[in-house]
């Protein structure tokens, strides 16, 4: 699939969903989107007029940032722990 075809039948489709449900409709398409490994400026780009999308993609970034950060730390955490579990005291 291509971001030109998502992006035209997104705004094809939109109008068939509800106001309210868009927010959610727009987040599966971006998570559809970026688990086809379309990269984030890709999909910024073909989507820029589009205010639901890029605000899904917003929230999808900034959830996947805090979640890499929470792996960061658990992985210096984890690191720790096994120095200390390694010493005789």
């Amino acid at each position: 699939m291509s971001l030109d075809l998502a992006q035209s039948v997104w705004e094809e489709l939109k109008h068939y969903i509800g106001t309210l449900d868009r927010t959610d409709a727009a987040d599966a398409l971006v998570n559809l989107l970026v688990d086809s490994n379309f990269a984030a400026d890709e999909i910024r780009t073909a989507f820029k007029g589009d205010k639901e999308v890029k605000q899904s993609l917003n929230a999808y970034l900034a959830d996947h940032n805090e979640e890499e950060e929470e792996d960061e730390i658990d992985d210096y955490d984890n690191d720790d722990d096994d120095d200390y579990d390694s010493k005789d005291y």
